[in-house]
């Protein structure tokens, strides 16, 4: 299928949802999982059968749900799971999931944990691929979603989101910060107390859409401002809650400067219309977006065997959205 690095971190296009699946020295492991059967598809077309550690950011379906899949299958061994507590998230999926992994682990096929915050002892690392987790705090965890924090506002799945930093050899990759929320980001930087936490990629929390009552753009601006990313990622559905809002973009670039902005598909404020061709630009890996044209930059790849690039390269990309993405947001 052409080129594709040996070791990599890679943002799959699972329309509206999240999946990273980082891949270093023969070690593979997945934070969150996004919809469906894109992950186990991902995984199917690379040829791997185990993966070492999956982290589940939040409780929300288009993050939790590929891991359904993935343990229904006899093809794929996990060693271990890692998540946070939810009390609020009374979906049957969030049930049955964990009903699943406490099954998986009584037959010794995985181990899984409740513990996914700052400090939580572990040391979590894909072969030299270093894992950091910034967020949730404890205290806020410890509250949990439905509970409120001393000063009344209300903490929902979206503020407990796990926020985890990549590294290696000590240098930034990428952030990801699952649907990280008003309150989790100010949570943050209260613990941080102004010091920023540099990443040259941001995976954009909430897939672009509104995380608070200070508004879009605020919000936009002050976590550009904690990672100073010099490329935004928006990983989303085409024609799905209208993501990402035209206000968070415009924010981005008046805040970022010369950032890259990409998103997995072509969102409909950027065309109404999908190209008539495949477009030539992808990447020859899985996409869900691909079958119908749907793809923007689709499943995007940090090349760790080449300092760290992004792929598909910004000049292929670029012309792409030049041809077919008339009113794109990234360059209004």
């Amino acid at each position: 299928m052409g080129f594709f690095p040996g070791n990599y971190v890679a943002i799959l296009d699972v329309g509206h949802g999240n999946c990273c699946v980082i891949s270093d020295n023969g070690v593979t492991s997945v934070i969150d999982t996004g919809l469906g059967t894109s992950l186990l598809e991902f995984l199917s077309e690379r040829g791997i059968t185990t993966l070492d550690m999956v982290l589940l950011s939040h409780a929300d379906q288009d993050h939790i749900s590929g891991l359904i899949h993935l343990l229904a299958s006899t093809e794929f061994s996990i060693g271990c799971v890692r998540l946070n507590t939810d009390s609020a998230k009374g979906t049957k999926l969030w049930k049955n999931l964990v009903y699943e992994l406490e099954t998986q682990e009584s037959k010794g096929k995985l181990n899984w944990e409740v513990q996914l915050t700052v400090d939580s002892g572990e040391d979590l690392a894909v072969g030299n691929v270093g894992l950091e987790v910034i967020a949730p705090g404890k205290a806020l965890a410890a509250l949990g979603p439905g509970n409120k924090t001393k000063d009344e506002r209300k903490i929902t799945s979206n503020s407990v989101s796990a926020v985890i930093l990549l590294s290696k050899s000590e240098k930034p990759i990428a952030a990801i910060p699952g649907d990280l929320d008003e309150l989790g980001l100010q949570d943050l930087k209260r613990r941080l107390n102004g010091q920023k936490r540099i990443s040259p990629v941001l995976v954009y929390p909430h897939h672009g859409a509104s995380s608070g009552s200070s508004g879009s753009a605020q919000f936009a601006i002050e976590i550009c401002e904690l990672f100073s990313p010099k490329v935004v990622i928006f990983s989303i559905g085409r024609g799905l809650h209208g993501t990402p809002r035209p206000e968070v973009v415009d924010a981005i670039r008046r805040k970022a400067g010369r950032v890259k902005i990409a998103c997995t598909q072509l969102s409909e404020h950027c065309s109404a219309t999908v190209p008539a061709l495949e477009p030539s630009h992808l990447l020859p890996v899985y996409s869900e977006g691909r079958g119908d044209r749907k793809c923007c930059a689709g499943t995007m790849v940090i090349d760790l065997d080449d300092d760290g690039e992004l792929r598909p390269a910004d000049a292929d990309h670029g012309d792409f959205i030049d041809k077919h993405a008339v009113t794109a947001l990234c360059r209004l």
